[in-house]
């Protein structure tokens, strides 16, 4: 009993996280506050509570009593006979002795009773059976539901008995994705302070997910400064090298990088008593170093899943797991039968009926002791669940605005604000406008007369300070109104939460672009529930999202084929078929994506789903002014324009940017041709292989004022692409210059104000 009640035990310090005191943040800081009461009813109250539920049923105890007290009787009459008259497992060996009275009611009463379980058995079978349950639904901190039947059938899925039915094994929890903390982390131990000072991060760019990331202590670095009473070790967070990958290969690579940094650490400061002794002073957790090693690489990497409703969960799976498992169907069947065959037979419907009492009984004691578990942990569960769907707060909120909206008065200030000026360099490149295009000449710091003469300059209020934003904030009489755009910075289900009440059904479009889950940049989500795990992000967020929609507004989101088949079950799911408007297929890569079998896809998929029925996807037609901008009509109707194939003229289309971009063109009266060439990498440009012909003009992307060389607008293969459509043309100006435009068609609309 007590090696089944040990087991039972250590799983369930892993269930309530009883095993993770070294972490002081999110959830397990909630906790740690009631650890001593959890692990309380883990070592004292469990036990009791299962020792109460064994001794209510004082009827299985009694016939096990009376068996072994006449069973020691029969041996005794044994040994005084100079007999042997049972063998070790109670059998009767010596038959010339059976008539005996007290031989005949000791096999009477075996017969009867069958063979009544001791105590320790009995509660063997129900802290096996809890075992079972709990870690069969328990996965690496989360509760997955596996509800298995048999082996040929290993889980069941619970539905309400539609014809199809989208089902992952995540879709009853929340999909917590927590973003790194990249920032300095300081304790003390024993008078001395401890820094790991984070030196390197790299992270993912441009939502494309790479290689799992780690924190890696640079351990040979650690320094101790014996004036300031500290120690520094540096972290870097990166991808591990093909050598660390052998060497942390396997499951727990953060806590393998750890315990070799550890001793490692150590050896860097061992000239240092005082240091040395602060880091290898002992907790619960093993030394200090250790301990803030884990809670730190932990707090910065503990995705998890926080569950919609565990306890209805757990219960609605106990109950399964009781009925197919705990009191199996078919012995229970078999036991029917048996009773009408032996029925006025005698001792064999004793027996039968003793194995049928004997699950029962175990299946009322795996049920008690299981439902006040499952209490426990859904209490923690729901707190968790509160925490992730209470309102967040807003950390800072700014304004972009144009110049022409910003009262003169507060030009002065503007002028010389430093941080606002090294971003419109940056952004715009204001300190390369050709001075000759304005009066006002671009000095440092700004005169006011060059921002009167740069109106659509964006101010950005995070460069300025709170007193600063008061007062402009006060000049707009209906900020809402004349605000053309909301962007928020966050995480989106929490995100879509803050809006969902001042923007409900008022949203005329949503589009998404989640990210793609391809073999090429996969998503590392916990538990390697890949699919799973991004369906639940998803899922969610488009519920909420959903509540945002006007009864005609459309929903477009965004895909590729590696998710596009589970992702248009879901919105059909959240949506419902019969407001699915149309998949349309995307040419995003006409080259043609490399993969490592099949086909290269050329193409991505933009799915559209409307709330209700009234939504209609459709052309709108174009307003007079547009129709005077896009005066040409090609053959299949469409409204285009000629423009430029030169870039611009400004400092975002120079040479040295886009140095792919520059290359000459040939030109004969009408007709263009792209001369041969090859990229020269060294040279950063391109070898022209052959000259124009006589009779030809040779073209460059020069700026005319002065014959600064820019760029094209398309690289060397979309041009011919182009040229093949007569989709390019040369066009002279009044003094005669040749000139080489391209079309420029009409923005294609939808219902909803809709483009892409």
């Amino acid at each position: 009993m007590q090696e089944s009640l040990q087991k039972l035990q250590n799983l369930l310090q892993q269930l309530f996280r009883a095993d993770a005191a070294d972490l002081d943040f999110g959830i397990y800081r909630i906790i740690n506050y009631r650890r001593d009461q959890i692990q309380s009813f883990i070592d004292e109250e469990l036990p009791t509570i299962v020792n109460n539920a064994l001794s209510t049923n004082t009827e299985a105890e009694s016939a096990h009593e009376r068996i072994t007290e006449l069973e020691n009787q029969v041996r005794e009459l044994g040994e005084n006979l100079g007999e042997e008259m049972l063998d070790a497992d109670g059998n009767l060996i010596n038959e010339t002795y059976r008539e005996t009275p007290l031989v005949q009611q000791y096999l009477e009463a075996r017969e009867q009773l069958g063979s009544p379980r001791t105590r320790d058995q009995r509660a063997n079978t129900v802290f096996n059976h809890l075992y079972t349950f709990f870690s069969r639904y328990y996965d690496n901190g989360d509760f997955i539901p596996r509800r298995r039947y048999s082996q040929t059938e290993r889980y069941a899925v619970p539905y309400n008995g539609e014809e199809v039915y989208l089902h992952w094994a995540n879709r009853d929890q929340y999909y917590v994705k927590s973003g790194e903390h990249f920032s300095a982390y300081r304790f003390k131990s024993q008078g001395v302070t401890v820094t790991f000072d984070l030196r390197d991060v790299d992270i993912e760019k441009d939502n494309v997910k790479g290689a799992k990331r780690f924190f890696i202590p640079l351990s040979s670095e650690t320094t101790y400064s014996s004036e300031t009473d500290e120690i520094c070790i540096p972290f870097e967070y990166r991808p591990l090298t093909d050598e660390e990958k052998k060497k942390y290969s396997g499951q727990k690579q953060q806590d393998k990088i750890i315990e070799a940094a550890e001793p490692e650490i150590m050896r860097c400061l061992t000239s240092h008593y005082n240091a040395l002794s602060a880091l290898e002073h002992q907790t619960e957790g093993g030394t200090t170093l250790k301990k803030h090693l884990c809670i730190y690489t932990r707090r910065n990497t503990a995705d998890f899943f926080v569950h919609k409703d565990l306890k209805q969960f757990l219960n609605r799976e106990l109950d399964t797991y009781i009925k197919n498992e705990v009191i199996p169907i078919s012995d229970l069947i078999l036991t029917n039968v048996n009773l009408e065959l032996n029925a006025g037979g005698g001792g064999g419907v004793t027996a039968e009926l003793t194995n049928s009492n004997n699950w029962l009984e175990t299946a009322k004691l795996v049920h008690c002791i299981a439902t006040q578990i499952i209490d426990c942990l859904s209490h923690i569960e729901e707190f968790q669940k509160r925490l992730w769907l209470k309102k967040k707060f807003v950390l800072s909120t700014d304004y972009c605005l144009t110049l022409d909206r910003v009262p003169e008065k507060f030009y002065p200030e503007i002028a010389q604000n430093t941080d606002q000026l090294n971003e419109w360099k940056d952004l715009f490149a204001i300190h390369e406008i050709d001075n000759n295009l304005i009066c006002a000449d671009y000095t440092e710091p700004l005169s006011v007369d060059f921002l009167k003469e740069n109106l659509n300059l964006v101010l950005d209020t995070c460069h300025f300070g709170s007193d600063f934003k008061d007062r402009l904030l006060a000049h707009f009489d209906d900020l809402d109104n004349e605000t053309e755009g909301l962007l928020i910075h966050g995480e989106n289900f929490q995100g879509l939460n803050l809006l969902l009440e001042k923007y409900r059904e008022s949203l005329k479009t949503i589009y998404i672009d989640p990210p793609y889950n391809t073999k090429g940049s996969a998503i590392v989500y916990k538990n390697n529930y890949k699919d799973s795990s991004w369906l639940s992000l998803l899922a969610d967020r488009i519920m909420v999202s959903q509540g945002l929609l006007a009864k005609n507004g459309i929903f477009c989101a965004a895909i590729d084929d590696a998710e596009a088949a589970n992702l248009r079950h879901l919105l059909q799911n959240v949506f419902g078929q019969e407001t699915e408007q149309g998949v349309v297929a995307v040419c995003s890569n006409p080259g043609g994506r490399q993969t490592p079998t099949g086909f290269s896809p050329a193409h991505e998929y933009a799915m559209f789903f409307s709330i209700t029925q009234d939504a209609q996807i459709s052309p709108i037609e174009r307003t007079e002014e547009q129709l005077k901008s896009y005066n040409q009509v090609d053959s299949d109707g469409r409204h285009f324009k000629w423009m430029p194939l030169l870039k611009g003229t400004d400092a975002s289309a120079l040479r040295e940017l886009r140095p792919r971009l520059f290359y000459p063109i040939f030109v004969r009266n009408d007709q263009i041709r792209i001369p041969h060439m090859e990229w020269n990498q060294t040279k950063g440009e391109y070898d022209i292989l052959e000259l124009a012909h006589p009779d030809e003009i040779e073209v460059l992307p020069l700026r005319p004022r002065d014959g600064k060389e820019m760029r094209w607008r398309h690289k060397i293969q979309t041009l011919e692409e182009k040229m093949a459509l007569s989709e390019v043309a040369v066009r002279s100006d009044p003094d005669g210059n040749v000139k080489i435009h391209r079309t420029y068609a009409a923005a294609i609309y939808i219902a909803g104000d809709f483009s892409c």
